[in-house]
């Protein structure tokens, strides 16, 4: 019997994390929440490619690093979150 899960929890007793989510539903409190990685990774990926019970996010782009891709890597400088402009800082 497959159950019908609500959004963010997958599989046949809705006892993971959807893909996009991140959580451990099978500990009580524990719900699945959306990645955030601030829209800076592959936008051909259907979801947010995030580690599913941690949250982090995994292969940043556009010179982004950080858990959530939301600071300029290193070398980089600029807003990673909101202009999303990192750039190279000069020589």
């Amino acid at each position: 019997m497959q159950c019908l899960c609500m959004p963010g929890y997958a599989g046949a007793q809705c006892q993971r994390c959807a893909p996009g989510f991140y959580g451990n539903p099978m500990v009580i409190g524990s719900t699945c929440q959306p990645c955030h990685c601030h829209d800076n990774t592959d936008p051909n990926m259907l979801f947010s490619d995030c580690d599913g019970l941690t949250g982090e996010c995994h292969s940043c782009m556009h010179n982004t690093a950080g858990t959530h891709c939301e600071i300029c890597g290193p070398g980089f400088y600029g807003d990673a979150v909101t202009a999303r402009n990192c750039t190279s800082k000069p020589n």
